[in-house]
């Protein structure tokens, strides 16, 4: 576990960073400026990967290493739901606006929903092999990245593939996310590479092609910054809508995969 100054005084409103180290079994919280805040989770953790946040602050975790998946409290206590239903080696995991829940499972590489309260819902999705990070847009829309198809594919809300699908400058795609404007950005572990799209996949501005190491997840908050979790540098890097690297830049991250912002 990374070890940083706690920084106080900062109001119930302020932007959080999140990031999950795996092998450590622990998720730790810091301030805009980069500086460890609380909480710092460790109980019901088992290889944490890439975990969520919803719009009341609540954080959503999927377990690699026991099948399930548990949520906290911005204050950091476990609460419900816990699910293991239709979990196999859980990857990662996406909440729309309606507090629906979304879970990549790796082991039989299927997409599953679940309601807010935990219980199984529609739709469940068969995958390409490897999926990894899922993001869901403000109309319900899923996107997913297949890292070992090289392709990103999207699903409307009951489940059906529908366009974009993304192929074009991709290199074993890990993360994921789309902004309130419809664009979509896509991390890629194999070439240490950022790209941008529009809505109808179309590759745009910005390339980020420095400051990146086997990127896993990403995220970008309500200001069109690019938060990425280093797993090669140990480290979350941050980028403008720019794609000009910004502060913070936090070090120290042994096995981090996982990042979500929140306000």
């Amino acid at each position: 576990m990374s070890s940083f100054v706690l920084e106080t005084g900062f109001a119930k409103t302020a932007k959080r960073i999140y990031i999950t180290e795996f092998a450590n079994n622990v998720l730790d919280a810091f301030t805009p400026a980069g500086r460890a805040t609380k909480p710092s989770i460790t109980a019901g953790l088992d290889s944490p990967q890439y975990l969520a946040v919803d719009a009341s602050g609540k954080l959503y975790v999927p377990n690699n290493g026991n099948n399930s998946l548990t949520t906290y409290l911005p204050n950091g206590k476990q609460t419900t739901p816990t699910i293991t239903s239709g979990l196999n080696i859980p990857c990662a995991v996406a909440i729309d606006a309606a507090g629906k829940i979304y879970v990549t499972n790796q082991g039989n590489n299927t997409l599953t929903t679940y309601a807010p309260d935990g219980t199984p819902a529609k739709p469940t999705i068969a995958l390409s092999a490897e999926p990894q990070q899922v993001a869901v847009d403000a109309n319900g829309k899923i996107y997913i990245a297949n890292q070992s198809a090289n392709t990103v594919t999207t699903y409307t809300p009951s489940g059906k593939q529908t366009k974009p699908t993304i192929t074009a400058g991709l290199n074993r795609p890990t993360g994921i996310a789309v902004d309130s404007s419809g664009k979509i950005y896509v991390a890629n572990y194999g070439s240490n590479t950022l790209n941008t799209y529009d809505s109808a996949g179309k590759q745009t501005s910005p390339t980020i092609t420095t400051g990146i190491s086997g990127p896993e997840a990403i995220a970008v908050d309500a200001d069109g910054s690019i938060f990425v979790a280093n797993y090669g540098s140990s480290s979350l890097t941050v980028f403008n809508k720019l794609g000009r690297q910004t502060k913070p830049t936090i070090a120290g991250l042994p096995n981090v995969v996982g990042v979500a912002v929140t306000y």
